[in-house]
């Protein structure tokens, strides 16, 4: 399997998980599947900036969508840490 194979596999199964999250009434499994989601999401992020988005950088052609997918997996870590903080309020 390509790396390009793996992240793709990757974004599917976070997308299954989202759903899953989504569709979940339980409270506390859902608070378990988002640390899950939260984990896998973090993780696929940053294989995906280290090999594919450095090797995207060094082409012309690569330079904007690499640099696109870098602010967009800012903008996802700083959201998922906006999330974990709610939730973690709502706990107290």
């Amino acid at each position: 399997m390509t790396i390009l194979e793996t992240l793709q596999t990757d974004h599917r199964q976070v997308k299954v998980l989202l759903e899953t999250i989504l569709s979940t009434n339980d409270a506390k499994k859902r608070g378990d599947l988002f640390k899950q989601f939260r984990t896998e999401l973090t993780a696929h992020s940053r294989v995906e900036e280290m090999v594919l988005y450095r090797r995207m950088e060094k082409s012309e052609e690569g330079k904007d969508d690499a640099l696109e997918g870098a602010v967009e997996h800012e903008i996802v870590d700083r959201l998922m840490e906006d999330l974990s903080r709610s939730r973690k309020r709502r706990l107290r």
